[in-house]
């Protein structure tokens, strides 16, 4: 199948960074996004613009979403549905509520179309760098007729279970990683309050026990206030609204979320949501000024 034209919805960060690999990588790819500046620079890149959702289920047997929640995931869906046809396959790679995957694949399953989701541990910087890690939800077989096209897309991949479980594996992975992020960010709030130089601070803990690979990344846009968005704030922060939802749903907690949720819902009220995610030592710094 790798002769066979690609579809992709969606090109924002991530999306134009699939785009990319796959582009490079041979693949023919028919594209759509509602913003006109994302198109432009997909057609730049070497893909091929539709001219809508529909086109790229009428040419293509495989369609990737990469959006940025449920909700438009529920609504491309819904667009793509007349076209597709027995035998297609959708591969979904938005981190959602794997809930409402779960049913949106089940209502594709009666007319015969797959539903694969495939979230990305990982930057758009990871994917266009080909360091991302795939954690994919659906069936076996269907994985290893694509794994091809999967493979291309992250340098290693993890097979969660059934369809929604990649989606549930990648909240989870995403619980720890915006927690690691965020007592980075706390850590070193405490040392420039206590009149310790934060290069060496971050060396220091770089250095040692207390180090985590967000660091590498995080650490240096943290001292420099570069928050030019590799991974916007506000899409992490809907991540923690899905993970608290799930926790309510099944009767259980997650304090050290709740927590963080108050963090990025400060960093919002301080119109951080489009910045990369390590602005969220803004919002530290904000809870700081008023004594919190």
């Amino acid at each position: 199948m790798t002769n066979e034209p690609v579809g992709l919805v969606g090109l924002g960060l991530l999306g134009a960074a699939i785009a990319e690999r796959l582009i490079s990588a041979g693949y023919e790819l028919s594209g759509y996004d509602l913003a006109t500046d994302r198109m432009a620079h997909f057609k730049s890149l070497g893909g091929r613009p539709a001219s809508g959702v529909g086109e790229t289920a009428r040419i293509c047997r495989r369609t990737i979403l990469c959006l940025p929640d449920s909700d438009s995931v529920e609504e491309v869906a819904a667009q793509l549905l007349p076209q597709l046809k027995p035998g297609d396959v959708v591969i979904d790679m938005t981190t959602g509520d794997f809930e409402r995957t779960r049913t949106l694949a089940r209502s594709y399953a009666k007319l015969d179309v797959d539903w694969i989701d495939a979230s990305v541990l990982g930057s758009s910087t990871c994917m266009r760098q080909g360091e991302a890690t795939l954690l994919v939800g659906g069936d076996k077989r269907q994985l290893e007729k694509h794994a091809e096209l999967l493979h291309c897309l992250g340098r290693s991949m993890h097979h969660a279970g059934p369809v929604g479980s990649g989606q549930a594996l990648k909240l989870a992975a995403n619980l720890v990683l915006g927690l690691n992020r965020t007592a980075l960010a706390e850590g070193l709030v405490f040392a420039e309050r206590c009149g310790v130089d934060l290069e060496v601070t971050l060396e220091a803990f770089c250095d040692g026990v207390a180090y985590s690979r967000c660091m590498d990344d995080k650490g240096p846009k943290m001292l420099k206030g570069d928050f030019v968005p590799v991974a916007r704030l506000r899409q992490h922060l809907k991540d923690v609204r899905l993970l608290l939802k799930s926790a309510s749903a099944g009767n259980f907690s997650l304090p050290m979320t709740r927590a963080h949720s108050e963090v990025l819902e400060q960093a919002m009220q301080m119109d951080l949501g489009e910045q990369d995610n390590s602005a969220v030592i803004e919002a530290i710094r904000g809870y700081r000024s008023r004594g919190v």
